[in-house]
């Protein structure tokens, strides 16, 4: 499991936070310091916006829209290979490798999410919440009608800028140290010869402890960050 309160980042890769593990020092978490836009397999941002509109005395009118978000807590392929050569260099620094034993091969493991919410918010005075899909990289799906004054603003903003489309993920994952338990018994026994007999005296004491784990709680918030490119492109309009 993770261990929380020994967070790191690397100059290299600031927006992401690391945590090591407690059972292995080969073993690390990693997640965005805030949310982005999640990818589809082709390689383009889950995102789409549909604006509706009528023809009204021969001029368009837009009469609502749909907004669709996902966003996620994962690393792109490339911050994960450049986060293990910073970790696999981290782990050489820290412990130079025995000439007869291989170089050390850093790992990144899952995090264990127990639970959380997600919340979008987009002017003007659009909000959402959302359940995370509490696993890989966390993903979480908004579908949002706009209403007419609401598609006009955010198809503005979607063409022109800016878009403030913020995504807040508020989590809880386990981390070390793992539930457990001590328990230490004692007793003594003590015979005083007293004339022709014998007096036994008894003590016992019993001491115990038990240990268990925190969660680790993940306040994620920030903007979307979103290029023009790709807003324009998942642009729709439909004329009814």
């Amino acid at each position: 499991m993770l261990i929380s309160p020994m967070r790191f980042s690397f100059a290299e890769l600031p927006g992401i936070f690391v945590y090591p593990d407690d059972a292995s020092a080969e073993s690390f978490y990693a997640v965005p310091a805030k949310p982005r836009v999640a990818y589809r397999d082709d390689g383009r941002p889950d995102i789409g916006l549909l604006i509706r509109s009528k023809k009204v005395n021969n001029q368009s009118e837009v009469t609502g829209g749909f907004l669709t978000v996902t966003a996620s807590l994962g690393l792109s392929s490339k911050e994960e290979a450049t986060l293990i050569g910073l970790l696999t260099r981290k782990l050489v620094e820290e412990a130079p490798p025995d000439p007869d034993k291989p170089a050390p091969k850093p790992r990144l493991l899952g995090i264990r999410w127990l639970s959380g919410d997600v919340q979008l918010g987009l002017e003007p005075k659009i909000t959402a919440e959302g359940m995370p899909a509490m696993f890989g990289d966390n993903r979480c799906a908004f579908s949002i009608a706009l209403s007419a004054e609401q598609a006009k603003a955010v198809s503005k903003a979607w063409r022109e800028g800016p878009l403030n489309l913020r995504v807040h993920y508020q989590m809880k994952a386990q981390s070390a140290p793992a539930a457990g338990s001590r328990t230490e018994s004692a007793s003594t026994r003590t015979a005083i010869l007293t004339g022709n007999t014998f007096e036994v005296f008894a003590a016992a004491s019993h001491e115990s402890s038990v240990t268990t784990s925190v969660p680790c709680e993940l306040d994620l918030e920030g903007p979307l960050d979103l290029a023009k490119n790709d807003l324009l492109s998942s642009l729709t309009e439909v004329s009814l």
